[in-house]
Formats: C-alpha cells, structure tokens, sequence
C-alpha cells in the first residue's frame, strides 16, 4: 500500500467524522441511526419469537394467540377483516394483514374480502366490543355471506 492510499483514506475518515459534526447532520444521525439500532438491547433478546414480537407488536401476538387457539380444529382458513372494518369498530392497536404474511406468522390459511376463495372461510376476526377482536365460528353459508357483506362496507384505506 502507498502512501497516497492512507493519506486518502484518512483524510475520508476526518472528512465524514466533520460532516456529522454540523448540528443537522448529527440530529439526523441520533434521531435516525442510533434510536432505532439499540444494540445493547437487541443482544438480550437472541429468540426469534422476541424479536418478532418486538418487530410486528400487539398484531403479531393476536395472530400467535389464533394460532395456539386453532390448534385443535383441522382445516381453519380465516377470513381477515378489512382495515377500514378495524377502524370503523375503534380496534386502534391491531391492523390486518396479507393472508401470506398471516401464513407466515401462524401457519394457518387465512382469505380476504376480494380473495376468490372467500367461500371456503369457515372462521372469521370479528370485533364485537368496540377495540376488541375475536374469533367468531361460521356454522352456515348464510353467516359467512353476512360477515363477507359486512367487511366489504368498509374498505380498507
């Protein structure tokens, strides 16, 4: 290595140390880089169903809680309700999501409104009590029709 390959390297170094040294650069970088990297934090928590709790929340959880609640009946695809449906009844901590990514998280299949097997639902995520969710069970075609109606009236934003 020569002697112009060090100079310039040090001469970066100072150069980037001085940048983040301007008052905007360096809020940028603790309100940006450092809050969201804690890594202190993160090397306590090494199990993965932590730092998927940490990462996804409260939603993350409710999907873990219909996973072990679902555990004894074959066979379950969910149907999701809306955003628009969660917001319209104050369910304000929880957000729906793709039914790959609830997949994902419970291995359960699980079908939207605009989803072509929408029929084949045989549970839904309803909110019966303004900010709650919960399970509700179909027993017929007709339930199932209602609750596809009623999740259809709200669309998701």
């Amino acid at each position: 290595m020569n002697i112009k390959s060090v100079l310039l390297f040090f001469l970066s170094i100072t150069g980037i140390a001085i940048l983040y040294n301007i008052p905007a650069y360096n809020k940028w970088m603790y309100s940006k880089i450092f809050t969201v990297c804690d890594i202190p934090d993160q090397a306590q928590h090494l199990d993965i169903e932590m730092r998927r709790q940490s990462r996804y929340g409260y939603s993350y959880g409710i999907f873990k809680d219909i996973e072990n609640k679902m555990a004894n009946y074959p066979n379950v695809i969910i149907l999701l309700p809306t955003d628009g449906y969660l917001r319209a009844n104050k369910v304000t901590e929880f957000s729906t999501v793709e039914p790959s990514l609830f997949y994902y998280f419970t291995g359960m299949n699980a079908v939207s409104v605009t989803s072509p097997l929408v029929e084949t639902a045989t549970f839904a995520l309803v909110s019966k009590v303004p900010g709650q969710v919960m399970l509700a069970k179909f027993d017929n075609k007709a339930q199932l029709d209602t609750q596809i109606k009623i999740f259809a009236k709200y669309p998701s934003p």
